[in-house]
Formats: C-alpha cells, sequence, structure tokens
C-alpha cells in the first residue's frame, strides 16, 4: 500500500470519513461460518427468474452452472426459446442470442467468475429478449398472452417491429394477416379475435380523439395566420427541399423545441422525457448557470409491478395542479442577480424561490412579487423585520439608480407528476456503480467477504480491485467522486409540467435616474410586449413557449414618447431592451395561441416548468449499503461547500452531517447557511476591494459590477444627450449628473445665453456677466439662479437721480456725500461706502452711480450737503438697482420730496 502524504486533520477525507461513520454506526456483524458437517444437508436453493412482465418460473439448482440449465429448459417449455437458442449471460451475450440473463442475491449484481456457488436466498436470474426491446408493456404482455409457440413468437414480434407497432394503439389500419405472415400452420381463429379484438380497440380510442384532431386543425391554422412573410417564404423554400419521409409539418418545429404538431405521449413516455429518474448535482455552480439543470443518468425506475402505470397507479402519480395559471415578477439593479434568478426558475422552476426553500436564493438583491408561498426574497427583502422592510421599500423606490431589470413571467401549470418512493428501484447502471464503491467502503473498513457482498461482473472489477488492495482511501475517495459525477447528488421525483412565458426589460441608464421612475419604465416596456401578444385574445393568466427567445431595442421608441408618467429624465437618459423568452409550448406565437399549443393533446410540447426542491432527495437515499449511504452523502457534503469557495473547515459545528442526509429540512438549512456565509463573504470581499480602491488616490470610484478600480465619472446632459463629464474629485459622485462641477469647463453654456431670470419672482438678469457660465451645458433657474441671476433689490451698485429745485433761495452744493443703509444677503445691517458727489445745479436731474461695495437691499439713504451758506432744495431722489440687465426701480426717497431745504448737516430718508 503506497504511504500517504501528511495532511491537515480537516483535509485528511479518508480519515473523517473513518472515524464519522465509526462513530455513527456499528461495524457490520461478521458473517456465518461455513456449515457443520454434521447437520443434515439443506435442500438446493430456490432461483427465480424474472424479465419485465414479472416472475416467469422458479426452480431449485445446486450452482448457477445448473441453473443455466435449468433455466434453458424452462424458457424452451414456455415457448420463449426455440430448440437450438440460448439464453446466456450478459457477459458473454452477442447479437446472436436472442436473450440475455444477470445473476443477482436480491437486488445486487453477483459477480460472475469461476465461483458458481449459489446464494442461499434470493438468488434471481433477470431477463432481458432483444425482440421486446423497443416494444411497449402493454404489447409485450399482449404477445406473450397468445402462447405461441417459440418460432411463432419470434416471429410475430419480428413482423410488429418492422411495421412500427410498438404500442397497442399503433394496431390501428394494419391488416391481421400482414402481422401474422411466416406463422406456421393455418391461423386459430382465436389468434385472429385477439388481434382484431386490440385493433378495434385502437380504433374506438382513435375516434375519441376527433375533437383533438379538430382542435390540433383549429391551432395549426392559427400557426399559420402567425407566421410572417419571411416565415412563409423560409416554409415554402423548405418543402422544396424535403428529404424522402420527412413532414412538412415538422420545418415550423421551433428552436424552442416546441412542435406546432405536437402529439399526446403516455405518463410514462412524459416521465421517460423530463427525466424524474435522473440524477441532477446541486452545487454552487447549479444556482448560477441559467438553462435547464444538466440531468444525469439514470438512479431510479418504475418497479416491475408498476411499469405498465395502470390507471389505480396513474392516479396516485399524475395530479391537476390548484392553480392551473399564475403570474409572478422578479426585479433587480443587478443584471447578473436577475439573470441568476431567472437561471434558477429555469432549472428548477418557482419553486426555487418559496420560502420553505428561500435560501436557495439568499444573496441574491431580488424583489420577487407574486410568487407562491409568499418569497420576496433577497437581500433587499431579507429582514424579517416588517418595519425594516417597510423603511427599505421607501429607500428603495427613492434611490437612484443607473440600470434596472425585470423579468414577468406567465405562467401555465397543466399536470404535477409525482412518483411515490415505494413506486421506485435502483437502475441497473446505478446499482453496478455502487456496488463498486460499496466493495472499496468495505476493504477499507477491513471488513471480510467484500468481494461475494458486491463486486459485479463488470470488466473493468479487475483493475479497480488492484487499485483498492493498493490504496482502499484513495479508491474509495475517486470512486465517491465518479458516482456524484455520473449520477448528480438528488434526484427530483416531483415535476410541473406545461410552460411559461417570460418578458425581460432591461433598462440601462448613463446617469443616475430615479428608481421609482426605472420601475415605472421598465413595466411600460413590459406591459407594450404583453399587450402586443394579448391583442389576438382577452385576458392575461399566463403564456410561453419552449426555450425560445425574441429581443428588441426599444431605445429609439422610448426615447421619442417616453413613459406614460412624462418623465423627461427616463426619455432622454435611458434605453429599454426587451427580451422574451418561453419554455414550453410554441414559441414566438400570440398569448392565445401559445396556450393553444399547450393542450392536453400536444402534451408533447409541455415542459418542467418545476422541479419541486423541497422533494428533492439524496441519491444516497437509494444505497442499500448503509456505509456507503454515509460516505456518498458525506462526500457531497464536501464538495458542495467547496463548489462555494469555502474550506472544509467552515462546516459550522451546528451543522449535522447525519441530519443532513437524513433529513430534506435539514439539508435544505445547509444550503440556505452556504449561501448566506458566501454572500457575506462576497459582501466582505467587495468592502476590501472598494476600501482599497477608494484609498489609492482621491477620487476614485470602485465599480462592483465591472470589478474594476478607476476615476469616478460624471455626466452632463448636450444637446439632450448624455456625455461624459467630469472625473476624479471634480466629480461629485459616480454617475452624478449636471451636479455643481458635473460638467466640464469647455461643455457648461455662458450665464449671456441665460433669458429666464424673470420667471424667478423678485430677479433679474444681471448687467454685467463677464465669463460667468452656468452649471451645466443648459442654464437652468433651479441650478443657475445665483450665477446668472440677481435679486432685484439687492446690489453692489445702484443708479440715484436727484430731481434739484430751482426755486429762488435755494442754491447749489459744489460737493454733497451720499451712502446707503440697508441689509446684506444674510439679513445683517450694513453700510455703504460713503461717496462725494460734485455738480448739484438747480433746475437739474442729477444722475449718479453709486459703488456701495457689499451687496446689500438699501432701506435708508443718507446725505450731508457740506455748503453752509447755501441751501440745497430736492424734490425727488430715485434709487434704481444697475447690476441687472434692465434698471429695476427699488424705490424713492420720500423725505425728500417737494423741494426740502437741506443745509449743512446731515439728512436720511427710507427707501420705498
Amino acid at each position: 500500500m503506497s504511504a500517504t502524504s501528511a495532511k491537515p486533520e480537516h483535509e485528511d477525507y479518508s480519515a473523517m470519513l473513518q472515524t464519522a461513520i465509526r462513530n455513527a454506526s456499528t461495524p457490520s456483524s461478521s458473517w456465518p461460518s461455513s456449515s457443520n458437517p454434521a447437520n443434515p444437508p439443506s435442500p438446493a436453493p430456490v432461483v427465480r427468474v424474472w424479465d419485465r412482465t414479472g416472475e416467469v418460473t422458479r426452480f431449485r439448482a445446486d450452482s448457477w452452472k445448473q441453473a443455466d440449465t435449468l433455466l434453458q429448459q424452462a424458457l424452451q417449455s414456455h415457448g420463449l426459446l426455440a430448440e437450438g437458442e440460448k439464453c446466456v449471460s450478459m457477459r458473454a451475450k452477442t447479437a446472436l442470442e436472442p436473450c440475455g440473463y444477470r445473476r443477482k442475491e436480491g437486488a445486487i449484481q453477483c459477480l460472475e467468475d469461476g465461483d458458481q456457488s449459489l446464494p442461499k436466498h434470493d438468488a434471481v436470474l433477470e431477463l432481458e429478449f432483444d425482440l421486446e426491446a423497443m416494444l411497449n408493456d402493454d404489447v409485450v404482455h399482449f404477445v406473450r398472452d397468445l402462447k405461441l409457440p417459440a418460432k411463432d413468437w419470434s416471429r410475430v414480434l419480428s413482423n410488429l417491429r418492422s411495421n412500427g407497432i410498438v404500442q397497442l394503439d399503433d394496431f390501428v389500419n394494419h391488416d391481421v394477416a400482414q402481422l401474422l405472415e411466416g406463422v406456421d400452420g393455418v391461423l386459430p381463429n382465436l389468434l385472429r379475435k385477439k388481434l382484431e379484438d386490440v385493433e378495434k380497440k385502437a380504433k374506438a380510442k382513435l375516434a375519441g380523439g376527433a375533437e383533438a384532431a379538430a382542435a390540433m386543425e383549429k391551432v395549426n391554422q392559427s400557426r399559420e395566420d402567425g407566421l410572417t412573410h419571411e416565415d412563409r417564404a423560409s416554409v415554402e423554400l423548405a418543402h422544396l427541399g424535403l428529404a424522402e419521409g420527412a413532414r412538412p409539418e415538422d420545418l415550423v418545429a421551433r428552436p424552442s423545441g416546441g412542435y406546432w404538431h405536437g402529439k399526446r405521449l403516455t405518463l410514462n413516455e412524459l416521465i421517460a422525457a423530463h427525466g424524474l429518474y435522473r440524477g441532477i448535482m446541486i452545487s454552487g455552480s447549479a444556482f448560477a448557470n441559467s438553462g435547464d439543470p444538466n440531468l444525469k443518468a439514470t438512479v431510479v425506475e418504475l418497479k416491475p409491478r408498476y411499469a405498465g402505470l395502470n390507471p389505480w397507479d396513474s392516479q396516485q402519480i399524475e395530479t391537476r395542479p390548484d392553480i392551473t395559471s399564475s403570474e409572478f415578477n422578479l426585479e433587480s439593479e443587478s443584471a447578473s442577480d436577475l439573470q441568476v434568478a431567472n437561471g434558477m426558475v429555469e432549472k428548477f422552476g418557482e419553486s426555487s424561490f418559496r420560502s420553505s426553500v428561500a435560501g436557495w436564493s439568499a444573496g441574491l438583491n431580488i424583489l420577487g412579487t407574486g410568487i407562491s408561498g409568499g418569497a420576496n426574497r433577497g437581500t433587499s427583502e431579507s429582514s424579517r423585520s416588517a418595519a425594516a422592510g417597510s423603511t427599505r421599500a421607501h429607500s428603495r423606490t427613492s434611490s437612484k439608480t443607473k440600470s434596472l431589470s425585470k423579468s414577468k413571467y406567465y405562467m401555465e401549470s397543466k399536470i404535477v407528476i409525482a412518483v411515490p418512493p415505494d413506486y421506485l428501484k435502483t437502475s441497473q447502471l446505478f446499482e453496478d456503480s455502487s456496488k463498486l464503491t460499496s466493495y472499496a467502503v468495505c476493504k477499507m473498513h477491513g471488513r471480510v467477504h467484500c468481494h461475494e457482498r458486491f463486486l459485479a461482473g463488470l470488466q473493468a472489477r479487475e483493475a479497480f480491485m488492484q487499485q483498492v488492495a493498493e490504496d482502499p482511501k484513495s479508491a474509495v475517495k475517486s470512486s465517491l467522486q465518479n458516482l456524484l459525477f455520473q449520477f448528480g447528488s438528488h434526484v427530483c421525483p416531483k415535476v410541473t409540467l406545461g410552460g411559461w412565458w417570460r418578458i425581460t426589460a432591461d433598462l440601462e441608464s448613463t446617469g443616475a435616474i430615479s428608481r421609482s421612475e426605472a420601475e415605472k419604465a421598465a413595466s411600460e416596456a413590459i406591459e407594450n410586449a404583453e399587450l402586443s401578444s394579448f391583442i389576438a385574445g382577452a385576458g392575461a393568466g399566463g403564456s410561453g413557449a419552449a426555450g425560445g427567445s425574441v429581443s428588441s431595442d426599444q431605445s429609439t421608441e422610448a426615447r421619442r414618447q417616453g413613459s406614460r408618467s412624462g418623465s423627461s429624465q427616463v426619455r432622454s437618459a435611458s434605453r429599454t431592451s426587451i427580451q422574451q423568452t418561453w419554455k414550453g409550448g410554441v414559441s414566438g406565437l400570440t398569448a392565445p395561441k401559445w396556450r393553444e399549443s399547450l393542450k392536453d393533446e400536444f402534451n408533447s410540447n409541455w415542459q418542467a416548468i418545476d422541479r419541486d426542491m423541497a422533494t428533492c432527495t439524496g441519491i444516497w437515499n437509494f444505497v442499500g449499503d448503509p456505509d456507503l449511504q454515509k460516505a456518498l452523502c458525506y462526500e457531497w457534503v464536501l464538495q458542495f461547500w467547496r463548489s462555494f469557495g469555502f474550506a472544509t473547515d467552515d462546516v459550522p459545528p451546528g451543522i449535522s452531517y447525519e441530519a443532513v442526509c437524513t433529513s430534506t429540512p435539514e439539508m435544505q438549512s445547509l444550503i440556505e447557511f452556504a449561501q448566506d456565509t458566501s454572500v457575506r463573504k462576497k459582501s466582505e470581499a467587495l468592502a476590501e476591494e472598494k476600501k482599497a480602491c477608494e484609498g489609492k488616490e482621491e477620487g476614485n470610484f470602485y465599480d462592483a459590477e465591472k470589478k474594476e478600480c478607476r476615476l469616478r465619472q460624471c455626466l452632463c446632459t448636450v444637446q439632450a444627450d448624455l456625455v461624459l463629464g467630469s472625473t476624479g474629485t471634480d466629480c461629485l459622485y459616480e454617475g452624478a449628473t449636471d451636479c455643481e462641477g458635473c460638467c466640464l469647463e469647455k461643455q457648461r453654456a455662458s450665464c449671456e445665453s441665460f433669458d429666464e431670470c424673470f420667471k424667478e419672482p423678485g430677479y433679474a438678469k444681471k448687467r454685467i456677466l463677464g465669463d460667468l457660465q452656468c452649471q451645466a451645458a443648459t442654464c437652468k433657474i433651479e441650478y443657475d439662479k445665483d450665477t446668472c441671476c440677481q435679486p432685484e433689490k439687492f446690489a453692489r451698485t445702484f443708479k440715484v437721480e436727484f430731481d434739484v429745485t430751482d426755486w429762488g433761495n435755494c442754491g447749489k452744493s459744489d460737493t454733497v456725500t451720499l451712502w446707503l443703509k440697508g441689509y446684506d444677503t444674510k439679513n445683517r445691517e450694513v453700510d455703504g461706502k460713503h461717496v462725494e458727489i460734485d455738480g448739484m445745479v438747480t433746475g437739474t436731474t442729477a444722475k449718479v452711480t453709486y459703488q456701495a461695495g457689499d451687496e446689500l437691499y438699501p432701506q435708508e439713504l443718507c446725505i450731508v450737503n457740506h455748503n453752509a451758506h447755501d441751501a440745497l432744495c430736492l424734490d425727488e431722489i430715485r434709487v434704481y438697482n444697475n447690476d441687472v440687465e434692465k434698471l429695476y426701480h427699488i424705490g424713492n426717497a420720500p423725505d425728500f420730496a417737494y423741494g426740502d431745504w437741506l443745509y449743512d448737516g446731515e439728512f436720511c430718508s427710507s427707501v420705498g
């Protein structure tokens, strides 16, 4: 045995596995020793012979060799083997032998080597007949019941296959004589009557489907009506190149997988078509990728006695859903989060967002509405506090965003298929594969009789046994990994079949816009697409088709029309693209026509639209070996953790391996914990990256969506289009639009072009603007009032007009001092500058430009006459704002009216 390198304890899988299993269960009791010769001999073991119809016969034999001989005799007596034919081991079978068998001990395949001893109990020979391989169970039973001689039996089976008869319904319009061609002797009346009875029943069933045929024709006409000119041209061209035997209706098969000329499948065919018996791998990556789940190999199958699915069994498996039509929405500011969420719906269905498995969608910033089970899931809605949720909802609608993605689903649920566990048994492939791993686990524990208990007669067994002998721990590890890779980790035997139609609106804005406006724009785009599809019919209960998609760019229309709310911000700043996706039915039709393609008679168009995650069970539950059950589940847990990027020591102490492996709720708790832990770690890593980015240089911004560090980028609206503006420290915050500092100097408009100051009461345009610029490329009163406009009563420069009286006693004043008193913009009392004025001449109007210094709103005008010997007589003084484009009359100084005489001294008057 090769030595293994030392590893940390939590990384030594084999040691952990052995310890866990040793603590969890008592080793199996040792096998009994050889029988005591003194005891009387026991009777030979019973060998039961089984095939797909049930038990064929049974007999006693002392060895497998004797059982082989007795088998040939029994099959010949039952008319299943002709003289000279043999049924041989599947390992040795070639195309020449009509029959093959497998040796089994109960459900476990036995080793076919030199040891010919029979097991004391449950010896089984399981048969397969080549001629029956492609036939439905009902046909196989029917032909067996005819009790034909072996040669005639094989001839009838060959005739059925060559005439394309695989199920009883196929007997319609087939000549009975043709089906019995080559059968020796005169045809017994009983034999002919049985075949004719089958044909009559098939015809009656077909007649009962006349209504379905009429419905199909109606849908076909609807399909033709819905074809565009280009569609028809494509179909016509395709008709010209039809291969021999091809059907014209195949040409209108949509890429989605839905066919307009669908057919009605049996329940067994539906189950097989949608992989209910196949495994899926539940891991971190399973939730990150879109598309259908990666179905693995078949893990289970129906037990032989249920294989035919009689009406009673079918009723236990197939039910109609309580709600057949429904709608729900998913919404996120992160397009990648919505893509993951839509991928989960594509893979697993709506159930992946229900409250019972809400942890499976943890960490997604998703708002979900209308989901059955009450699951508004995601980091934005995960709190259990209603008050906190209300606060977040208000914050969300009042916030700004640069993107919003929203998907609306129309669901049409047709049937629910749920196979009871007691109807199932392990598939032969899974059984054979698991036995090899059981052998390795058995050897790793040092137990005895591992070879006899588990090894199957596989060609690769010798090499595998050698690997186990050299390093059993490594063999166990690789075998467990191979089982999970081949069969997945879980089987989900409950699915809802039907179809859905999804409309996704992706809104992208070059600048930050209101979240509520973005939601309105996205909802309107979806509504427009919905209305265009429902225009041919009423109602909106559901729609869809089978995985096809159509997308369109509505940016031009959005810019032209805008949203119904009239938001110019949304019109000019964003573009909205629409994508429509269908799963189930025929894609690309109007909603009413699409629903017709999902009728029961076209159930081949159905898709698995929901795999109930709450009912998924681990594949280890289908393993009979308890040691392998534990080992397989433990390996899945480790792989599951690592799929999230965790080390094995991240598994929380409170998580019980045994509970996870035996309880679906515990498994869901494990998944929820993993998702939440993953989100926390990603958030912590994001915070560190953001901190490092912003710490490198002032003005940096970390783009989490693109995972890049760059300078902040602001935007500027130029001629109704958003263009790149300032960056770094000049930019207030990432995505800010038309803010102070957002636009580059060359982008900013000049105040000279602004003529809207009058729109603000009490304001006027400044008279001298110089190089003053507006905040953005277009001047707006709300942004540029203080830069380009001037309060009408506030100024630094005033025009003062003096009417000097020419009365006889009045003279002139060579020197007068003038100043204004008032309030500044902060409502503080200020005195303007004192200035001297010359040239007050009687009978004239003196016009003076007064520079107050500080900006003020004048309340008083004061004058000092410095000529003590000659009075200055004034009729009226008028005060104007000289800083605005057009002189604004602030008021008069009324105390100087009507020829007041001013001698030496200070005189003041209010201004109003």
